[in-house]
């Protein structure tokens, strides 16, 4: 069913591929007669790059269908069609979902289009593989964006031990204490970037809300 399929990452590349099989099935014996070298791989002129990525993976099987998706992807991604990338790292993620790095590319697609919930859910689903930075960082800004101060501090400090010295990082960290009530802590991950990243938009913005922080106490 198409349910099915939408939740399994089926993609036009699979359907593709399941045509030009038939296609080249056809071209050969019992469809046409003995004897006849069946030349379809060799003759058959791809229409659009979803046909020559198919194609490609049909002529040499140790290509892989996960490396034609992941060629897709990529294709889909420089034109700037990041629905269609996306498709394909869902793809790949459900055929291998042992493989973080298809979790973490489907995210970072999903952050560019700002579907902040969809993309916390996958990199939740990564951490359960594999603690990463990214993963730990960006669940750490979305819970952050969405006022979940404690779990945003939970995630944020697990990505610290992965970096510490990133500024996106102790900017969020810097705010999430703030939020949190915590102004010494705000204070010292502040400090930590003014030294890091003086002159980073980070330090200026963080500057101007510990001031009214501290008017305000």
């Amino acid at each position: 069913s198409t349910e099915y399929r939408h939740n399994w990452g089926y993609t036009s590349l699979d359907s593709t591929y399941a045509e030009l099989t038939i296609k080249q099935l056809k071209a050969g014996w019992p469809f046409q007669k003995e004897g006849k070298v069946n030349s379809f791989l060799q003759t058959y002129n791809p229409i659009n790059p979803i046909e020559k990525i198919a194609l490609d993976y049909l002529k040499n099987q140790e290509y892989g269908l996960e490396m034609a998706h992941l060629e897709l992807a990529e294709l889909y991604e420089d034109k700037g069609e990041l629905r269609q990338a996306y498709n394909e790292y869902r793809a790949l993620y459900y055929t291998i979902p042992s493989e973080v790095k298809f979790y973490t590319a489907a995210a970072r697609l999903l952050l560019q289009m700002n579907e902040f919930t969809e993309a916390k859910q996958l990199l939740l689903r990564s951490l359960n593989i594999k603690e990463t930075y990214f993963a730990n960082k960006w669940c750490g800004q979305i819970y952050l964006r969405d006022k979940d101060v404690s779990k945003a501090i939970l995630f944020l400090e697990k990505a610290r031990k992965f970096d510490q010295n990133d500024p996106q990082l102790l900017f969020n960290l810097s705010r999430a204490y703030l939020s949190s009530g915590n102004q010494d802590v705000a204070n010292k991950y502040y400090n930590q970037l003014s030294r890091t990243s003086p002159d980073s938009e980070y330090t200026r913005y963080l500057r101007k809300a510990l001031k009214i922080s501290n008017r305000e106490h």
